[in-house]
């Protein structure tokens, strides 16, 4: 599995890429909201020749969510998020509006990220670690075989 980060929006949000030798990907946690930052987003997946197939929030605050929609119709996947997130991503309108981010698109879960239920995309095969505390359904996604493991917003010791 490889990935690729990008620092995105005004809260300098991280937004990952992650594929393997398939060249199927996710996209995780997509706070790119600019035309500048969603050209530079859909650019390296260009490049790369990745073939997006998932769509995935650790978490729904603003910060990771700006990009749901924009990902969405551009690449025709569906919305994955833990059920206790739904309640958080709704709110996001109202927080966009708080923080004087223009022209925020809602978006909607799709399918549902479950504890313990591997997300498979390729040959590549996420853990869901449920670790609520910084938001009510976060989560993290492990993948074993790399070490590589996308926390979102939560540090562990």
């Amino acid at each position: 599995m490889e990935i690729w980060s990008f620092t995105f929006n005004p809260f300098a949000e991280n937004t990952y890429v992650i594929w393997d030798e398939t060249r199927e990907a996710a996209v995780v946690d997509p706070g790119c909201y600019t035309p500048e930052e969603r050209a530079e987003l859909t650019d390296f997946i260009a490049e790369k020749k990745l073939d997006v197939k998932l769509l995935l929030n650790t978490h729904a605050h603003i910060d990771h969510v700006l990009g749901n929609a924009f990902i969405k119709k551009k690449f025709g996947v569906a919305l994955w998020l833990h059920r206790l997130e739904a309640p958080v991503l709704k709110s996001a309108e109202v927080f966009a509006g708080v923080y004087g981010i223009p022209a925020f698109e809602p978006s909607t879960a799709d399918d549902e990220i479950k504890e313990n239920e591997p997300i498979r995309f390729g040959n590549t095969a996420l853990e869901v670690l449920f670790v609520p505390g910084h938001s009510p359904g976060h989560v993290a996604f492990y993948n074993r075989t790399t070490g590589i493991l996308l926390a979102g917003d939560v540090l562990f010791n």
